[in-house]
């Protein structure tokens, strides 16, 4: 893997956009990062119901971001959902993708 560790992470109202330490820049629409949470909950509502109302939801806002020791970013949202960390690796591995984003683990 690639360097994976962000200098620089911010966000708007549609993307969040990290910059590596290495150069590069990664930017995730964040309707995508809502839908692909990888918390436990989430990941169970995609295998069992995935026409499940939160994922499709474009209501749902970036309201903040914390650094989650050195390993990745937990997201706070507008419903209220903050339980699922997004690894350094997956975000790098995501930018690294294009549009194809893959599911977190």
């Amino acid at each position: 893997m690639k360097n994976t560790t962000p200098k620089e992470i911010d966000f708007n109202t549609s993307e969040l956009t990290i910059d590596w330490k290495d150069g590069e820049r990664s930017t995730f629409p964040l309707e995508m990062l809502r839908r692909r949470c990888p918390c436990a909950e989430c990941r169970r509502i995609r295998a069992t119901r995935p026409e499940h109302l939160v994922m499709k939801s474009r209501d749902i806002v970036l309201l903040s971001w914390s650094k989650m020791g050195f390993y990745g970013l937990k997201l706070n949202w507008s419903d209220g959902h903050d339980t699922g960390i997004y690894t350094y690796d997956f975000l790098r591995g995501a930018g690294d993708a294009g549009k194809e984003y893959p599911v977190a683990p």
